[in-house]
């Protein structure tokens, strides 16, 4: 007899309990697709991120290819202008 009164007295604990798990159990579906939502967001955030950075460094890495063709094209007219200058000067020891 005692162990009923116990569990009548409890009655209004197993109550609340059996809400919270119910109201758990009905709303377990949205918590996990906004965890779901929450996760692929994150993830699209990060792939965003690294796109971004793939773009910066593909931008620094052009800039320094034009940078050093610049100076190669720069060196070879010199080069070819030297060698000119060089021709020519042959060409004018030679006619004397």
């Amino acid at each position: 007899m005692v162990r009923v009164i116990e569990i009548l007295e409890m009655a209004p604990l197993i109550t609340i309990v059996v809400m919270f798990v119910t109201a758990a159990a009905e709303n377990a579906p949205r918590w996990l697709q906004r965890l779901r939502g929450r996760h692929a967001q994150r993830l699209e955030a990060e792939c965003h991120r690294q796109e971004i950075e793939a773009q910066v460094r593909l931008h620094l890495f052009a800039s320094v290819l034009k940078a050093n063709a610049h100076q190669a094209r720069k060196e070879l007219i010199q080069a070819s202008f030297i060698a000119s200058k060089e021709a020519q000067k042959q060409k004018t020891d030679q006619d004397y």
